[in-house]
């Protein structure tokens, strides 16, 4: 059997995920060890202090492109939930379910 380009098999998408989750947290570990021997003056506690809203943004905004009712309703419901308790990751897990499960609404195979 073979398989598709086009259509490449669960597992190897699963690999991908685990792969770039993998990179993250490396680059994640480096930007911490690496920030200790930097120093930080007014402008840049500035943008350090802008960077999870605008990772935030760059999550939430392809949703909010599609401009389809539950994708309106996630972008609403998440960017009020960050400014009420500014959680940004939970605001951003959020925020990707309800689009996925929005998606799977509209398509009719939620369950």
């Amino acid at each position: 059997m073979t398989t598709d380009i086009a259509q490449p098999a669960a597992w190897l998408a699963y690999l991908t995920i685990f792969m770039a989750a993998g990179l993250v947290l490396i680059m994640r570990a480096a930007g911490v060890l690496g920030a200790h021997f930097l120093r930080t003056g007014p402008r840049t506690q500035r943008i350090v202090n802008a960077l999870p809203g605008c990772a935030l943004a760059a999550i939430v905004a392809p949703a909010a492109m599609r401009g389809t009712p539950t994708d309106i309703f996630a972008v609403v419901v998440t960017f009020s939930l960050y400014l009420w308790t500014g959680r940004t990751i939970f605001c951003m897990i959020l925020g990707v379910s309800l689009c996925l499960l929005g998606a799977h609404w509209q398509a009719g195979n939620l369950f």
